[in-house]
């Protein structure tokens, strides 16, 4: 698989780390809000929101939160691709959030692993709207610390696995009742010493996944989903694999807000490479979350 494929399939995985985060404000067309406050909410006081925009970066102290994301991609270097990512997170304290994030591959061409790697992710909340991340993790360059999820399955032979992290930090703005913004901006670094034509040992790019979330009910939230995802050493042509995604996200709460049921639809990369087409890289997934 080229450098260029390789980063079109994780294009729009790290977009949808930004489902989950919200700071919560008050009055929406005049009407008071009196569900509790995002810093509230992250303290352990008063239920956990149904409303998508609404809900804080980090879960409550002791929530449990677990779920999976099925993906189908055509890929028209490698033919049809499914996988599943298996992702946990869990609220430690009240500003420490810790996960896990296992993406296999149930359908590939040819003889691929179905292992993509294993990514162990932490927040750690400086405010109820920002907290710093730390993703550490072992898997293959280009795919690191938990970016891994969502979106985009990883199809790669497991000997190329190496050790990778990401720093950034989680933001939301909640504008009002109904809409809010999301970003997760990070640098990424994978020890990997095929990657760049300087022969560095480590891979490096910068990632800024963007969301921005409607509410349109109580159960039924919709985003759209875009970002800014370099290649190795901070490129951002499409040649040398960099990626503009553009999907829509639906998401469906139910079970008193204890269930997300949702579907991602839209284009990996907007940014192709020579001989790729921007309509190669549709894709559709699904996903289903539970709080514990």
């Amino acid at each position: 698989m080229t450098k260029s494929s390789k980063g079109m399939w994780l294009g729009a995985s790290a977009l949808f780390l930004a489902v989950g985060t919200a700071e919560a404000q008050d009055d929406f067309g005049g009407q008071a809000n009196t569900q509790p406050s995002a810093a509230d909410i992250a303290m352990g006081g008063g239920a956990y929101p149904a409303e998508e925009v609404a809900r804080p970066i980090n879960l409550q102290p002791g929530m449990l939160e677990v779920g999976g994301d099925l993906n189908v991609f055509k890929a028209p270097d490698l033919g049809d691709l499914v996988g599943f990512t298996l992702r946990a997170d869990y609220g430690a304290t009240d500003k420490l959030q810790v996960g896990l994030r296992l993406p296999l591959a149930l359908a590939t061409p040819g003889n691929l692993e179905s292992l993509g790697g294993v990514w162990v992710n932490g927040l750690y909340a400086l405010h109820e709207m920002v907290s710093l991340r730390l993703d550490v993790g072992y898997g293959h360059a280009g795919l690191p610390a938990g970016l891994v999820t969502s979106v985009a399955p990883t199809f790669f032979d497991l000997e190329g696995m190496t050790l990778g992290f990401r720093l950034g930090a989680a933001f939301k703005h909640r504008f009002n009742e109904q809409l809010a913004v999301t970003a997760d901006p990070g640098l990424v670094f994978q020890l990997d010493g095929a990657f760049g034509d300087s022969g560095a040992e480590t891979f490096q790019a910068l990632w800024v996944p963007l969301a921005l979330w409607y509410q349109a009910t109580s159960n039924v939230a919709v985003a759209v989903n875009t970002g800014i995802l370099s290649a190795h050493e901070f490129k951002f042509s499409g040649d040398d694999g960099a990626q503009l995604p553009l999907f829509l996200t639906g998401q469906f709460t139910t079970l008193e807000g204890h269930l997300d049921v949702g579907a991602n639809l839209g284009l990996a990369n907007l940014t192709t490479g020579e001989g790729q087409d921007v309509g190669d890289t549709l894709f559709l997934g699904v996903f289903g979350t539970y709080r514990l």
